[in-house]
């Protein structure tokens, strides 16, 4: 039954106009987000990893409790076709960023946004931008393997217009629709 509320939740979702998204605005540190509306908040942690070259970049480690025991559990990021991941990370050039994660708002709730570019000339080379949308869910089934709370994949926007900066297509093809 589960399931099939995913499901119907998943295709509700994904035919809702994205034109009143909001970013939410994470600061480098431990951020406190009810994620799923239940009253709870999440923790997300941004960190910078820097390396010293034009290449440093951005960690995000998502955090929540556990409805079962009350402890605290990762929230992975499940994308199609890969393996779950614990934390993901930006990537940065000197230029622009060409991978990053958004957290972004709207009357139906929070969702994470993965924007990401190819690098086929340079980092500074402008490309089709690849969104990625997941909500947060869980395995209230106990499926094995599976995380308990993890971020699923609901569907891809590739943009028509090219850009450096992955934030900037965010701004221009997610948030002012």
């Amino acid at each position: 039954m589960m399931k099939f509320i995913t499901i119907v939740a998943t295709i509700l979702w994904a035919g809702t106009a994205i034109a009143q998204d909001t970013l939410v605005a994470l600061q480098n540190g431990i951020n406190h987000i009810d994620l799923d509306g239940d009253g709870v908040e999440e923790q997300i942690i941004k960190t910078w990893r820097e390396n010293y070259n034009a290449h440093g970049y951005n960690g995000y480690l998502f955090l929540g409790m556990s409805d079962v025991d009350k402890t605290m559990v990762t929230i992975t990021l499940s994308p199609p076709k890969a393996s779950h991941q614990d934390m993901v990370f930006s990537g940065e050039g000197v230029d622009c960023t060409y991978q990053d994660y958004f957290l972004v708002s709207n009357e139906h709730g929070i969702r994470l946004v993965k924007a990401s570019r190819s690098i086929v000339e340079s980092f500074a080379a402008h490309e089709p931008v690849t969104f990625e949308f997941y909500q947060l869910a869980k395995n209230d089934e106990g499926i094995p393997g599976d995380p308990y709370r993890f971020w699923q994949f609901n569907r891809t926007v590739i943009t028509e217009q090219k850009y450096c900066d992955v934030s900037d297509a965010l701004k221009t093809e997610i948030l002012n629709k």
